[in-house]
């Protein structure tokens, strides 16, 4: 489940903050999915009361507008959600844990935090990484905010 340094600067934590935290992003993905289904199941429902009075051209009803903007926000809300989560969990995999450092900062008051970052160098250079690490290079370029316009690296 984890690897190299994220595991090293979690071990005294035990495997079960871990679990823990898989576990809850489980629950958080099944509650999500549940409100896309959910709301896919209105639409639909709106679809079906409108679609004879959809000509081509013309603005569709507001409802059914509205019901596709709802399910629209959820789908996109979860995307961005889930490069997030991609951006968190792929340093402790093992086949990119080389490519990155852990380093557990102590904090007074608060608990401690795993600060993540790649290495410098080759590794974190986009062109070396295309052509020596296409897989991280990939997985790297979904964690890009969609709304920012940005050019591929390579």
């Amino acid at each position: 489940m984890c690897h190299g340094g994220a595991y090293e600067s979690t071990k005294d934590m035990g495997p079960g903050w871990l679990v823990v935290q898989g576990i809850t992003e489980a629950i958080k993905s099944c509650w999500r999915w549940g409100w896309v289904k959910n709301e896919c199941e209105r639409v639909k429902s709106i679809h079906d009361r409108f679609r004879d009075n959809i000509a081509q051209g013309e603005d569709l009803p507001s409802k059914y507008d509205k019901a596709l903007g709802a399910l629209e926000l959820l789908v996109v809300n979860d995307v961005n959600h889930r490069g997030d989560l991609l951006g968190k969990t792929i340093s402790q995999r093992p086949v990119f844990s080389h490519i990155y450092t852990t380093t557990r900062k102590s904090q007074e008051l608060v608990p401690d935090i795993l600060e993540v970052n790649r290495m410098n160098g080759l590794l974190s250079d986009p062109k070396h990484a295309f052509k020596n690490e296409l897989l991280d290079y990939c997985l790297v370029q979904l964690q890009i905010e969609p709304d920012i316009q940005q050019k591929p690296n390579t």
